[in-house]
Formats: C-alpha cells, sequence, structure tokens
C-alpha cells in the first residue's frame, strides 16, 4: 500500500519536474552547497561563512533528505554566499522557494533569509520580520511588499516560504507565499540586475543583529512563475511525517501461534499460524471465550473486544515455550493504568511467562528453572483510547529481556538463560487460562493480531512490525501451487490482508 506521503511526494516531485527547464539554481542541501539547478548557466555553488571567515556547513534531517543548518552562534556558518551571476538575478518572471525551519526571531528587526543587497546590489532583500515572523520583501532599493510581516512563520517548525514575480500580472504580478497560500502582493516591477554576492542567511557576515537562524532545504530558483497548484504541492510534502525505514524481512520460521480475530463465530477464535510460510507450529492452539468477550470492527478488520472476559488455549508445545520466544500484539486497553491488565501469559497454578500492563508500563515477569520469579523488563508509558504495539522477547543466547511499545525499545533486564515449563498450565489472553487472577487484573479493552513466536524477534523487526504490520506470507492456495509448479504464472504472494 502506498502512503498518503508517497503519494503527496510522488506528486510533488512530479511538478517540479513538470518545471524542470526554469530550474536556474537548485540547492538540495543533500550533505553539500552544490547548485543542481539543471537549466542554469554557471554552478553557483556556496560558501559557508563565520564570522571569522569560511567554515564548514552542518546537516541535519530536512523535509526532502537533508537541511543546512544556518546559525547566529558563534563558531558555525551564519551565512551561505554564492558570487554574483545571471542565474542568481531576478528576471522578467522567477520564482523563489524553500523549506525553512526557523529557531530563532530577532526583537524589533529582520531576519534577512535571503538578499542580493550588498556590496553593489539593491535587487531583493527577503526577511522575515518581528513580530510575527511573517514575510518582507525588498526589491530595487525599496519595499514590495512590507506590512510589519506578512503571514506567520512559526518557529521550531517546517514551513514552505515562496516569492514570485509575474509580469502578466501588473495589479499583483509580485506575490509572497507560505505553506501553498499567497500571504502579500503587490503590483509587478521589474527588477533591476545588480553586481552583488548572493547570500543565505544575512547580507554580510558583520551583521549579526539581523541573523537568520535555522534549518534550510530545497532553495529553489525558477526562470518561470510558478502558480497556486505548484505551491500546494509542495506544502504538502509538510503534511506527513517523512517515510519510515522500510520493511525489515522476517525469519524465515518461529511463528508457533497466531490469533488474527477474523471471520465468523469458530473462524475468529482459530489458531492461524499455520496459514503462513514462517509457521513452526506443531498444534493447533484454538481459543475457548470465558465470560464477556465480543468481536468488533477495528482498523484492519476485526478485533476482541475483553470487558470482562477473557479466552484460553489448552496447553501444547507451542504455548509452553523455551527461554528464547517472541509474544507481540496490538492494543487499545481501556484502562492502561490499572495495577495490572494481563495480556499474554502461561501463568496460574504454575508460572513460565507473565506478559501485562502494570500500573501503565509494559511488563515481562518469567520464572527461571530455579524457581524464581521476577520482572526481567518493564518501561514505557501507555494510553488509553489509542492503538498500541507492544512486544516482549526473551533470549536465552544474550540472557535478556526486552520490553517494546510502538516499535522502541522502553525496558530491558538480564535472566540466567533459563525458564520454567509448565505441565498442566495453558495460555491466556486477557487473564490466566487455569487460575484466573483477582478482580482487576483481566485485561480491559480492544485487542488484535496476537503473536507468539519460538525465536528472538530483533529490534529491527519489532519496530518493522509497528511500522508496516507484521509482513507474514501467506501459504499459496493448492491450486496456485500447482499453477507455480507448472509454471504458469510467476511469483505469486495470496494475502488476505497484511499482518
Amino acid at each position: 500500500m502506498i502512503s498518503r506521503f508517497a503519494l503527496c511526494l510522488v506528486a510533488s516531485l512530479l511538478l517540479v519536474a513538470a518545471a524542470q527547464a526554469g530550474v536556474v539554481v537548485h540547492y538540495n542541501f543533500e550533505n553539500d552547497l552544490l547548485d543542481t539547478g539543471a537549466d542554469g548557466t554557471v554552478a553557483d555553488n556556496l560558501a559557508a561563512l563565520g564570522v571569522a571567515g569560511e567554515t564548514a556547513a552542518t546537516f541535519q534531517p530536512g523535509v526532502v533528505g537533508q537541511a543546512v543548518n544556518v546559525s547566529r552562534l558563534a563558531g558555525e556558518a551564519a551565512v551561505l554566499e554564492a558570487g554574483d551571476s545571471d542565474d542568481l538575478d531576478l528576471g522578467t518572471d522567477w520564482t523563489v522557494e524553500a523549506f525553512v525551519k526557523p529557531d530563532f526571531a530577532n526583537v524589533d528587526l529582520w531576519d534577512r533569509f535571503a538578499t542580493k543587497w550588498f556590496d553593489g546590489s539593491t535587487e531583493f532583500h527577503w526577511t522575515f520580520r518581528y513580530p510575527t515572523n511573517g514575510q518582507d520583501l525588498f526589491l530595487n532599493g525599496g519595499p514590495a511588499i512590507d506590512g510589519g510581516g506578512t503571514g506567520t512563520v512559526p518557529l521550531n517548525e517546517w514551513s514552505h516560504v515562496a516569492m514570485t514575480g509575474d509580469s502578466t500580472d501588473a495589479a499583483a504580478g509580485i506575490k509572497l507565499w507560505q505553506d501553498g497560500a499567497v500571504v502579500g502582493t503587490a503590483a509587478w516591477q521589474a527588477v533591476t540586475p545588480g553586481t552583488g554576492k548572493f547570500r543565505i542567511g544575512n547580507w554580510k557576515t558583520s551583521e549579526t543583529l539581523s541573523q537568520f537562524s535555522g534549518l534550510v532545504d530545497e532553495f529553489i530558483i525558477h526562470d518561470v512563475p510558478q502558480d497556486a497548484a505548484y505551491m500546494e504541492g509542495r506544502a504538502a510534502l509538510l503534511s506527513e511525517p517523512p517515510p519510515v525505514d522500510p520493511p525489515v524481512a522476517n525469519p524465515e520460521t518461529g511463528l508457533v501461534t497466531f490469533y488474527e480475530f477474523e471471520g465468523d463465530a469458530t473462524q475468529r477464535l482459530a489458531d492461524t499460524a499455520d496459514n503462513y510460510t514462517q509457521s513452526s507450529s506443531t498444534a493447533i492452539d484454538n481459543l475457548s471465550i470465558v465470560g464477556a468477550v465480543d468481536f468488533v470492527d477495528g482498523p484492519d478488520g476485526q478485533v476482541a473486544d475483553f470487558d470482562g472476559g477473557y479466552v484460553i488455549a489448552a496447553i501444547s508445545p507451542d504455548v509452553t515455550l523455551p527461554a528464547t520466544f517472541t509474544l507481540e500484539a496490538w492494543i487499545n486497553p481501556d484502562n492502561p493504568t490499572a495495577v495490572w491488565q494481563r495480556l499474554v501469559l502461561n501463568w496460574g497454578a504454575e508460572h513460565s511467562y507473565h506478559f501485562a500492563l502494570k500500573g501503565g508500563t509494559v511488563s515481562l515477569f518469567i520464572k527461571e528453572a530455579d524457581g524464581t520469579i521476577f520482572e526481567v523488563a518493564g518501561g514505557g508509558s501507555v494510553v488509553p483510547g489509542e492503538w498500541q504495539h507492544v512486544a516482549a522477547v526473551l533470549n536465552e543466547t544474550s540472557m535478556t529481556g526486552n520490553v517494546y511499545l510502538n516499535g522502541a525499545l522502553v525496558g530491558s533486564g538480564a535472566f540466567d538463560g533459563t525458564l520454567a515449563t509448565t505441565l498442566t498450565e495453558g495460555m491466556g489472553l486477557g487473564d490466566s487460562a487455569a487460575t484466573p487472577g483477582e478482580p482487576g487484573m483481566q485485561y480491559d479493552g480492544l485487542i488484535d493480531d496476537v503473536a507468539i513466536w519460538n525465536v528472538a524477534l530483533s529490534p529491527q523487526q519489532i519496530e518493522s512490525h509497528f511500522n508496516h504490520g507484521y509482513g507474514l506470507t501467506e501459504v499459496p492456495e493448492p491450486g496456485t501451487i500447482v499453477l507455480l509448479a507448472a509454471g504458469a504464472f510467476g511469483l505469486l504472494v495470496a494475502r488476505r490482508r497484511r499482518k
């Protein structure tokens, strides 16, 4: 499935591609200060300058890849500078745009963002101005759009800003834009070229009072006036978080039990691990309901709704786990801060493992072979009324236990590498299978996609399950296997839905 962010990114990049013939200067700041403008006459590469002279630029994650840091702090790059060229002069029609994340606002003064306004030029002076941190634009030595700042460019947040010149619109051919919308207009005027240098950050390194400070990404100069559709496409890149890392492959085997809670009254209680190629199941660990458990629609099919009840599976090798295992589930708890909210456990008359919420944290208790019972790992802060992914990993090789919340490690501890084996105790989801706990210990809320592995998933695999789903591969139907063997089709992976 393509994310909304990816669609916005594709649309924005297509808009850039459509206007590529008009890009004369393009600083993408991918760990360098190079000009990659496809239609420019020269390479207008930047130099990073501090108050004492040339310095090294630093880069951080931006809106599209990396961004450059422009700083008011001593020893860091205060100004990015390029020499005079035709590419940096504003012609008859033009667009200048960038993503900005300012971190400081000068009181009663401008933050000079991009200028060609000193040592022989009074072409343009594009700034952010106190008190709103809105945009001001000076052209040809005087104010073009100057009202004490137009729009409001927030501190410590990314914004898309742009200025355009359109000679076909005499009354409002000069425009300032913020996040896809026009925030200021003025009558069109031709901009007289000068011989001064182009600078981002300030008009000279010695004028520290009007210093722009913050991150800059995708600074582009076009020799055409871009329209509202283009600006909206660029601003759309701010509407979604950056893409996460690609999915990480699962172990080839190790899935012993999987509850998806899908289908009719019988199917929704089934252990479906054998439906997937990663299965190492030795038993079919179907569930039975005890008390009030319902099934309702969730964000991805059906989910189980625990309201004073729980579900159990009989003892089997798949639920009597070795000292290496992974337990994971998606939960939406009603009251996670209760003393106990039991999730997945082989723990009652006998004790082995107990995965639960404890006072709002994710908790894994175990019993070692010598009888020692303790919490091997706990941490995080679970919130009510929201879907969250929780996981517990015990690893006899490293002799560690880890718990995860939303793909992140939130607790870790050590054990002796052994785990007690129960002889009669089944597995419970929501409470103990054989000896239910005291009132208030049963899980209360929604739960989905409970997976049990007899291998230790890596931190990267846990994070991938949170970001992308479980990534399990369904076993092809028998008819599909015949077709594949006959060579009639290429690789076919049947998937009822992403898990």
